[in-house]
């Protein structure tokens, strides 16, 4: 069984990004929108990142992969959830 609760995010080139801690999804299309990351690289002034849905992303036992441009789309949890809603 894969379970992305916990598994660590980290790009191609090797930064880590964080671990998964929670799933956003779109109620309309069911598609998942991003994730929020716990333990980010890059502090974030919730305490929490999240990282919209990547094109690359590849999970394993142990860590997810994504592409190293996903590092820049990281952003403050409450930010990106406020930017959402409405």
């Amino acid at each position: 069984d894969l379970v992305l609760h916990g598994t660590k995010v980290q790009t191609t080139a090797g930064l880590e990004l964080g671990k998964i801690e929670n799933f956003y999804f779109d109620r309309e299309t069911g598609t998942v929108e991003g994730y929020e990351l716990s333990g980010a690289a890059t502090k974030r002034p919730s305490g929490r990142a999240f990282l919209p849905t990547p094109p690359s992303f590849e999970a394993g036992k142990d860590y997810v992969f994504v592409d190293p441009s996903a590092a820049e789309t990281v952003e403050d949890l409450r930010d990106a959830l406020g930017s959402r809603s409405g």
